[in-house]
């Protein structure tokens, strides 16, 4: 058991070598719930609870040990939440919700927050965005947390930190976690969950722009981050829950009517890159033709679209 308010430098080592047991993927979850739960808890949720409360920020007494048992136990989460959905299941009634936003919090809330506290925040977006993989039924315990930390403005501070080393894996994942809000359809979950992408400045507004401007506002990992932000939008087109115009208002606002938007989609074509980022500016463009309605230029000549 971890002490109270602190952790053992040993338990960082421990959570590593579970994490790496787990990760394989014929690994099932169920004997690392079986083995580390007790009662209806498990236990590196407990211990990853407490690392947060005693405080894993810089100048904390003990935050370093803390610091890395809390990373270490959200990446063995990310490898859990991964595997069987009965086992997610059993996580999320664990307080694996709770947990993450607590952790994602601190470093969200921790001015200058240094490479340390991105490295927790990294697997903790990408247990959130496995979870909101799953059904749409599990996507309340991210949205809704107890903690009540606005979820989609952690996503809005992630991505604004896309473009630089230290934190462009941070980044990576948001845009995993926005690609699967984008497919949720629930009636009481997606409505208000898309006023809130699509705040001004928001997550949904950083992939178009990720896209339209990728060589002026990324300095570093500009071909994955906008293949992912790519990824997210190409989900909200295919969604019908999504309000209809959303992503038609938000390529339009993203820089000369939409025509920056679908220059860039054009310019990857050109590019000829992998065969699924190909099929996604495709289906892009006949979004933007459908809904857009601007001059692409395509090769030499220039067709209207719509």
């Amino acid at each position: 058991a971890a002490p109270a308010g602190g952790a053992a430098p040993s338990l960082a080592t421990v959570y590593w070598a579970l994490g790496n047991l787990s990760r394989g993927g014929d690994t099932q979850a169920a004997p690392f719930l079986e083995a580390l739960g007790r009662g209806g808890a498990f236990a590196p949720l407990a211990h990853l609870q407490a690392c947060v409360a005693g405080g894993v920020a810089a100048g904390v007494p003990g935050a370093e040990a803390r610091l890395g048992v809390a990373s270490e136990i959200c990446w063995l989460l990310t490898y859990l939440t991964a595997r069987e959905p009965e086992a997610v299941e059993a996580l999320l009634g664990a307080g694996l919700c709770d947990a993450l936003v607590a952790a994602l919090g601190v470093v969200v809330n921790t001015p200058q927050a240094t490479r340390e506290l991105f490295g927790l925040a990294t697997p903790a977006l990408r247990t959130c965005g496995n979870v909101l993989a799953g059904p749409d039924a599990w996507a309340p315990g991210v949205l809704r947390n107890s903690a009540g930390l606005d979820f989609a403005q952690v996503l809005t501070w992630a991505l604004g930190l896309a473009g630089a080393a230290a934190t462009n894996a941070l980044a990576l994942e948001a845009l995993w976690v926005v690609g699967n809000l984008c497919l949720l359809r629930a009636p009481e979950t997606a409505p208000a969950l898309f006023a809130e992408l699509t705040r001004p400045g928001g997550a949904l507004a950083a992939c178009v722009a990720m896209v339209a401007f990728s060589d002026a506002v990324l300095r570093f990992g500009a071909a994955a981050l906008t293949k992912e932000a790519l990824g997210a939008l190409r989900n909200l087109a295919a969604n019908p829950a999504a309000p209809p115009d959303l992503l038609g208002a938000l390529v339009a606002g993203a820089g000369d009517g939409g025509r920056d938007f679908t220059a860039a989609l054009t310019e990857r074509l050109r590019r000829r890159g992998d065969v699924e980022e190909l099929h996604i500016c495709v289906f892009l463009l006949g979004f933007c033709m459908e809904k857009v309605r601007v001059r692409v230029r395509v090769g030499r000549g220039v067709r209207l679209l719509g």
